[in-house]
C-alpha cells in the first residue's frame, strides 16, 4: 500500500497552524539585539523557491507563518556565548535544555545555514570547541 504522503503533511501543516494562530507565535519573542537578524532572515527564507513536496494548498496558503514560526523558534532560542560556551548557538529549549546539544545543535545549524550563515557556523564552533581538550581513547 502507497503511502499518501500529501495527505499527511497537509493534516499536518492544518494541525500546526492552527496552533501557530492561536498561541504560539505570539508567545515567542526576539531579543531585541536578534530583531534585525530575524527580520533579514525572514525576508531571505521567503524568497526561496517552494520545493515541489511542499506544493499544496494549505502550505501555500500559510509558508509565511510557518516561516516565521520556524524562525523566530531559532532566535527565540538564541544562546548567547557565556561561561564555557564561547560561541553563540541555538539551543533546543530555554527551560529545559538549556546549552548546546549536539543531537539537536547540528540541525539547527543545516537550518540556520540557509538564512544566517554566521550564527550557523558559531553553533558548530559551539559545539566542537569543548573537543579541543577531550582525549579519545581508542578501543582494543
Amino acid at each position: 500500500m502507497k503511502t499518501n504522503y500529501s495527505l499527511i503533511i497537509s493534516a499536518f501543516i492544518s494541525l500546526f497552524t492552527l496552533t501557530l494562530r492561536s498561541q504560539v507565535l505570539p508567545e515567542l519573542s526576539v531579543a531585541p539585539a536578534l530583531q534585525p537578524r530575524f527580520e533579514k532572515a525572514i525576508i531571505k527564507a521567503g524568497s526561496y523557491p517552494v520545493p515541489a513536496w511542499c506544493n499544496t494548498p494549505e502550505l501555500l496558503n500559510n509558508r509565511q507563518i510557518i516561516i516565521e514560526k520556524s524562525i523566530k523558534t531559532l532566535y527565540h532560542n538564541h544562546l548567547a556565548p557565556i561561561a564555557r560556551i564561547r560561541y553563540e548557538g541555538v539551543m533546543p529549549s530555554p527551560t529545559t535544555f538549556n546549552g548546546l546539544w549536539s543531537w539537536d545543535s547540528w540541525k539547527h545549524a543545516v537550518a540556520l545555514a540557509y538564512f544566517d550563515k554566521a550564527l550557523a557556523e558559531n553553533s558548530i564552533r559551539g559545539l566542537i570547541a569543548e573537543n579541543d581538550n577531550i582525549k579519545f581513547q581508542k578501543r582494543v
